[in-house]
């Protein structure tokens, strides 16, 4: 299995928010929400 960015793998198989990378992660999701394409967030470096 894949981890995805953002998250850890516990030692019973559920994922768990990574708090070092979650303001990341969340900005990406705005960008997504507000509209903006990966490009867009690529180029402002997202946050």
């Amino acid at each position: 299995m894949r981890i995805p960015y953002g998250f850890n793998l516990t030692g019973s198989g559920a994922l768990e928010i990574k708090e070092s990378t979650a303001g990341v992660v969340r900005s990406i999701f705005n960008y997504y929400m507000a509209g903006a394409s990966l490009l867009l967030c690529s180029a402002t470096n997202c946050g």
